[in-house]
């Protein structure tokens, strides 16, 4: 019986892998997760393969390092004793309260935050995967294919990315930390919604994160021309690249704030988008602050308007990257105006000798002739300045 089934299933699974529209969704799916001579080598693309191993650890090791902060042991040594499953805590006959949900606000936050930028790295990093290039008009124009299909099944091919980007994310902090925060109580029914909003919360996070550089790059896409685009696609993905940095480096700072202005009804334009995520997860748990309210409303607003801004734009662009991606692809320059005007003052100011001077423009000129050593500097660059 199990075997005929089983038969049953692998010979559907078969001829539905034979249909022209899944042997296009696989072209595509490889096409993002493979890269160049990875591709035929089968070897898939270190960009994507180690990130997918690897993006599950923060989340982790964040998780078990909160043991000390919510454990029972740790409470208790602490001198504090759970009374009743509801919450209440008796240290030395007086009654304390310990809320996880109000306690965990900051680090839901951080959660929030590390989804958020993970998916908009990883959508920054495959930023050139995201429409169709040379190799797709070469391979799929020739053949006969409507424009619909190719267009709906790189379409398909990107929902699934943004899910699992979403799913592996999460998948191990979702467990862990739900348990650990909620350890201290006795109600399963308690943990269960702690679990089920934070979910919820993350992963909305995430796919407003990976949304919202696509619609970067699909709206560029639309109202550029294709080498117009080619030349401001570095610099639209270091802005986004140092408002990420931004967001990563302000993850403790910015919980406090919302605390402080928790009792009152401030806007939710004050605050960075994680913090809309983080107000929908109080939200979801019943904590009805008027700041919460307001930023679950533009939780949801956010993420429906990414949605429908990114679905839109793409449809529109893609065509039209797609008719033009048989052009040649352009290398930015590494010189200009203002590089030249640079060069000749840090000669009279820095550089005296002949090979300091070839040495720093050999530097220069090879960062920032590839944009992905432009974004690591940037990156990096960010970072310093954030941090100074």
């Amino acid at each position: 019986m199990i075997s005929a089934l089983k038969k049953s299933v692998c010979s559907s699974l078969e001829a539905l892998s034979e249909k022209p529209f899944y042997r296009l969704l696989r072209h595509c799916v490889d096409r993002m997760f493979y890269d160049g001579a990875g591709s035929r080598t089968g070897e898939v693309d270190a960009s994507i393969g180690i990130i997918l191993a690897i993006l599950a650890a923060p989340g982790a090791f964040v998780s078990l390092a909160l043991f000390s902060k919510y454990g029972a042991f740790f409470l208790w040594f602490r001198a504090y004793y759970v009374k009743d499953p509801v919450g209440s805590l008796l240290r030395s006959g007086a009654t304390l309260h310990f809320d996880p949900y109000t306690a965990s606000l900051p680090d839901e936050y951080f959660f929030i935050v590390l989804s958020m930028v993970v998916a908009a790295a990883v959508a920054l990093w495959k930023w050139d995967r995201l429409l169709p290039d040379r190799r797709d008009y070469a391979n799929l124009a020739h053949l006969p294919l409507r424009s619909r299909d190719i267009f709906f099944a790189n379409l398909t091919a990107l929902l699934l990315l943004a899910a699992l980007l979403s799913a592996d994310i999460n998948a191990v902090s979702s467990l862990l930390f739900p348990l650990l925060a909620c350890g201290s109580r006795e109600v399963f029914s308690y943990t269960a919604l702690f679990f089920a909003t934070h979910i919820v919360s993350v992963v909305l996070a995430a796919a407003f994160g990976f949304l919202g550089v696509l619609s970067v790059l699909a709206v560029l896409m639309s109202a550029l021309p294709y080498r117009a685009f080619r030349k401001a696609s570095i610099y639209a993905r270091s802005a986004v690249l140092i408002f990420l940095v931004a967001l990563l480096t302000t993850s403790f700072s910015e919980p406090a704030k919302i605390e402080r202005l928790e009792r009152g009804a401030s806007a939710w334009s004050r605050f960075p988008p994680p913090a809309w995520f983080a107000g929908l997860c109080q939200s979801l748990r019943g904590i009805r602050e008027p700041l919460f309210c307001s930023l679950s409303a533009a939780a949801i607003f956010g993420t429906i308007c990414a949605f429908l801004v990114a679905l839109s734009a793409y449809a529109l662009s893609y065509r039209r990257s797609f008719v033009r991606s048989a052009e040649t692809m352009i290398v930015l320059p590494a010189g200009g105006a203002i590089a030249s005007h640079a060069f000749r003052l840090a000669d009279l100011l820095l550089l005296r000798g002949s090979l300091e001077r070839a040495g720093y423009r050999f530097v220069l000129k090879t960062l920032f002739r590839s944009e992905a050593h432009s974004l690591a500097w940037i990156g990096f660059t960010g970072i310093g300045v954030i941090l100074w």
